[in-house]
């Protein structure tokens, strides 16, 4: 598939999946832009709060690699975790770090899966929730060491 036509279906499809793609911010189109201008091919990054996946791959897309961190550790959020393992992210060198757990306990589990060092990209969501904040936390401590 073309990069042209993979640009064009994360055009069509919504970020929250419960909104309409019209929704005021809820689409790529901004990302996209933004990753055409300020990723190289051979970056290295890492996005904090990755939901359903859809912003994941439109970043896959433009850098080398990309470690996705995300607890989807509340029910609410299983769909979008379904949808994001669902997306064609793998062939872009994606790798899903996930934690199972819904305790404040340290995320070794998603700390053995991400890279440490040469990190040239960091994407961060608005978090709120104090686990996830607790989860940002490690990971930044992990991949700065």
């Amino acid at each position: 598939m073309s990069y042209k036509t993979k640009i064009d279906q994360l055009l069509e499809t919504p970020r929250i999946y419960w909104m309409e793609l019209n929704a005021v911010s809820n689409n790529v189109a901004g990302l996209i832009d933004l990753c055409k201008k300020y990723i190289k091919k051979g970056d290295h990054g890492v996005e904090h709060g990755c939901f359903s996946g859809v912003s994941s791959r439109a970043i896959a897309l433009h850098c080398g690699k990309l470690d996705c961190v995300d607890p989807w550790s509340w029910q609410e959020v299983k769909e979008a975790e379904k949808m994001f393992d669902g997306l064609p992210h793998r062939a872009h060198q994606t790798i899903k770090c996930a934690r199972s757990s819904h305790t404040q306990s340290p995320p070794h589990g998603i700390l053995r899966q991400l890279s440490r060092g040469n990190i040239s990209l960091e994407f961060t969501k608005l978090i709120t929730i104090p686990r996830e904040l607790h989860l940002l936390k490690a990971v930044r401590r992990y991949i700065y060491a």
